[in-house]
């Protein structure tokens, strides 16, 4: 049985937020937020139609950036044409060659429901009731996540209905394309579905995030918390160590066999490879299955997946592999569909690319080792610790090439902020005995 998630850790340096999702210690999901966050998953735009191509079933949508975002038909109210003005929602980060993915059926997520007015009606979560009494205007929507007496759900649905029509108002009195709202922080998500606490590295991140839950769910600002451990909150919780798990390609299996993954331009090929385990061929399978569910949400491994178990029984089998994957991912954020088996006997399988995969943000091109830019950030939340010891005027980072280039480069505004914020100087020194990739931050003279 999967454990609950009972507590969320955040930790944020100028241009990085990250965002731990832990269950009884393990990391379920990591959520990474870089740069700017206006054209994040779930931040809301006016747009105006560029082009629509019939053969693509879609149409580009200019949000502001110089690639369009791509909008499916099939997510808008009716056919849109070139010109048309829309409220749009980002739903898919860029990756590779794919722009950004949008809807014009945007999501308002609340605590208790979701307020959908691209989708008319009121729909009950999955194995409760509506409550009695609650209704929605002609043309309103909204999903219920969970049973709850029909006063609260009432409460929510007047909350979400004026949120909406004040960004309506924002969208009528703007020059497309236009912000009109930003996503949501990448922990809202997960207090909201859990309660459980969210802990804090950093003073400056914990005030502005009690503000926002104080703002929107009061009775949850409780459960905000600064930590004491600070800087090494994520050290000390252990997540540090899981990370660089997760972008090994060999998961092991307990009792023998692993996952090898490995993530392609086209697709995430995984293979159920047994090894030297004696278990019998169901045996690793089976293990293999929440394994798998796991890694795929942990990793944040999304489009086409090929999944190569090894080989067992007949149709009858391969069916019940099939449907214990459908149950283990039934909890996935991201919405997961099973395919079916290819003639090959491979399980064909689609994950919902809502952001870009922890590989891609974290890991150099071609090499299993860590990028020069997630280097970077981590020298700056080395600074930072640093930074925060008693007394310390100067922090200075001595650090490899490739470190030096990207505190040098593109996180010498992310690196500024950091000191200003600190009350501190923050200096970079070249250290060549180091490695490329390496650095060390000590508290210096000013």
């Amino acid at each position: 049985m999967t454990a609950a998630i009972d507590r969320i850790l955040v930790d944020h340096v100028p241009g990085e937020t990250r965002a731990a999702i832990m269950a009884g210690g393990r990391l379920v999901d990591l959520h990474i937020r870089r740069g700017d966050p206006a054209h994040g998953p779930g931040a809301i735009h006016l747009g105006r139609v560029a082009q629509v191509v019939a053969g693509f079933d879609g149409a580009f949508v200019d949000i502001g950036l110089e690639q369009a975002a791509f909008l499916r038909l099939s997510d808008a109210a009716q056919p849109p044409a070139p010109g048309d003005l829309l409220v749009v929602q980002v739903v898919r980060a860029a990756g590779g060659e794919m722009g950004l993915g949008v809807t014009a059926r945007p999501r308002l997520a609340g605590r208790l429901l979701d307020w959908t007015p691209g989708r008319p009606g009121l729909r009950p979560a999955r194995g409760a009731p509506l409550p009695p009494g609650v209704a929605l205007a002609d043309g309103e929507g909204a999903e219920l996540k969970c049973q709850a007496e029909a006063e609260a759900v009432a409460a929510e649905i007047a909350a979400l209905r004026a949120e909406w029509a004040a960004l309506l108002q924002r969208a009528g009195a703007a020059s497309a394309p236009a912000p009109l709202a930003p996503p949501p922080e990448p922990w809202v998500a997960a207090l909201l579905a859990a309660g459980a606490d969210v802990r804090f590295a950093d003073r400056r991140s914990w005030q502005a995030a009690t503000a926002l839950v104080r703002q929107r769910w009061p009775d949850l600002a409780q459960r905000l918390v600064l930590d004491p451990a600070g800087w090494r909150l994520f050290d000390e919780a252990g997540v540090e160590e899981q990370i660089a798990a997760a972008l090994a390609r060999r998961v092991p299996l307990p009792g023998g066999g692993e996952l090898v993954i490995d993530e392609v331009e086209a697709a995430t090929l995984v293979d159920v490879d047994a090894g030297p385990s004696r278990a019998a061929p169901g045996a690793i399978n089976r293990k293999a299955v929440p394994a798998l569910a796991a890694q795929l949400r942990l990793r944040a491994i999304g489009g086409q997946i090929l999944v190569d178990f090894v080989r067992e029984g007949g149709a009858k089998s391969r069916e019940a592999l099939a449907a214990a994957l459908r149950a283990a991912v039934t909890g996935d954020p991201d919405p997961v569909e099973i395919a079916g088996w290819s003639r090959l006997g491979l399980l064909e399988m689609t994950r919902r690319r809502s952001r870009p995969s922890l590989a891609s943000l974290l890991s150099a091109p071609s090499r299993a080792e860590p990028s020069s830019l997630a280097r970077g950030y981590d020298a700056l939340r080395a600074a930072a610790r640093a930074a925060a010891g008693p007394a310390v005027a100067a922090v200075v980072v001595a650090a490899g090439r490739e470190v030096e280039t990207v505190l040098r480069g593109p996180l010498a505004a992310d690196l500024s902020r950091l000191a200003e914020q600190a009350g501190v100087a923050i200096r970079v020194e070249p250290a060549p005995a180091l490695g490329d990739r390496d650095f060390h931050a000590t508290a210096g003279r000013p």
